[in-house]
């Protein structure tokens, strides 16, 4: 009897609890982009929309109650690792992790891709700070060039040896 209420009492939780779930395609935006208000057929979405890769792999997750993302919002690289996990309230962010490809936490704005955008434009910056750094001593300063062309180019002068010591790699 025991076994018998248990199984009833499992059911009745699991239908009753079981979300919606839908493709993310199956949902029209009445809203605005900044604020999105999502419908099915029947009216406001309330449950989990979803997209998939197309090798099958989860991509997204979004829950809605009454149109609106309220709840978990999760998004996956290609291969099925988690890349973001966000947890909306009123349309606003309440918390957020982040991951690389490899699963390993890191801070959000690193996945952004003017923040990757903004990173190599400080690289290229920083390069032609050293490069005009160079040049100018190169420009006012001799015994710089003469460093430079032995450093960069193993340039030697008349009756000279010039002897190149490599350090051994483990190749």
């Amino acid at each position: 009897m025991k076994n018998i209420l248990l199984t009833l009492f499992l059911g009745v939780l699991l239908i009753g609890c079981s979300e919606k779930r839908v493709l993310i395609d199956k949902l029209t935006n009445k809203g605005t982009e900044e604020t999105p208000l999502m419908y099915i057929e029947e009216g406001l979405f309330s449950g989990v929309a979803y997209d998939v890769y197309s090798n099958g792999d989860l991509k997204l997750e979004i829950t809605f109650k009454n149109g609106i993302a309220k709840g978990d919002y999760r998004l996956w690289y290609k291969g099925g690792v988690l890349k973001l996990d966000y947890f909306f309230e009123d349309r606003k962010v309440i918390s957020s992790s982040c991951f690389n490809e490899f699963g390993e936490k890191i801070e959000c704005y690193k996945l952004s891709p003017d923040y990757q955008k903004l990173e190599k434009k400080q690289l290229l910056l920083d390069n032609i700070r050293k490069d005009s750094i160079t040049l100018n001593s190169l420009n006012n300063d001799p015994e710089a060039i003469e460093e430079f062309a032995r450093e960069k180019f193993l340039m030697k002068k008349q009756n000279e040896d010039i002897f190149i010591i490599r350090e051994k790699t483990d190749e």
